[in-house]
């Protein structure tokens, strides 16, 4: 009952305390939907086992954070730019940070078969190859241009994923803990209003190279997030 009596300030505190404990799933959006009716909205979300999803909202345009941990722990506040952007910063660092280290250390933990590096070495070079392109579209956006972007982390199905929807690129990494392999697959969407999600234009399946394709998608969430920044504090 305490909670009730607290102040924002302290409801968001507690939030921000809770979001660096784990969960099973985490959500990041930037306007491939609306939230409350608006765009330009950062939404993250994070997901536990017979739970309602804890939700926070950062909303660019009234720099207005609002969050929903349950009816105890639920406010919206508003607050100048500079603080407002750093709040944005610290909690989607934080949020990308923890789920890169806890999908670096499953894969620890469950070490990769040894593979074949020669034949995962034509995968990792297309995957890199169609990295390349989507980093430096992020890194070259235009005050007139809108970033859509999507980031999912955690488990799902059993297996540890990582997946990113950015412009018409759709890609996911989920780690098998009992093959040992790090599965790779990419979908380009290509503004197609009908899409075919049994038609991957890549898919593959890393042992020898897990760790230096899940270190390409470490750089493509920071380049995300440093992207997601950029566009939110404008």
């Amino acid at each position: 009952m305490i909670n009730l009596f607290k102040s924002k300030t302290q409801k968001w505190q507690k939030v921000k305390d809770l979001w660096q404990t784990p969960s099973t799933w985490h959500v990041i959006d930037y306007n491939r939907h609306q939230f409350n009716g608006q765009s330009n909205v950062l939404h993250l979300e994070r997901h536990n086992q017979n739970k309602n999803p804890e939700i926070i909202n950062f909303y660019s345009k009234s720099r207005e954070i609002d969050f929903n941990f349950g009816p105890l722990n639920s406010a919206q506040f508003a607050l100048e730019k500079h603080e407002w952007n750093i709040e944005v910063i610290q909690t989607l660092e934080r949020q990308i940070s923890t789920q890169i280290d806890l999908f670096t250390q499953i894969l620890k933990a469950n070490p990769p078969l040894p593979g074949d590096p020669l034949q995962e070495a034509k995968g990792q070079e297309w995957l890199k190859t169609t990295l390349l392109v989507l980093e430096r579209a992020l890194e070259n956006m235009t005050s007139e241009q809108t970033l859509q972007a999507s980031l999912f982390a955690g488990e799902k199905n059993g297996h540890q994923e990582f997946r990113f929807i950015v412009f018409n690129l759709d890609l996911s990494l989920r780690y098998d803990t009992k093959k040992k392999i790090l599965i790779a697959q990419c979908f380009n969407k290509k503004d197609q209003p009908e899409f075919d999600y049994q038609k991957p234009d890549f898919e593959g399946a890393f042992a020898a190279l897990a760790f230096p394709v899940f270190d390409q998608a470490i750089n493509l969430a920071m380049k995300i997030s440093t992207a997601l920044i950029k566009e939110v504090s404008r």
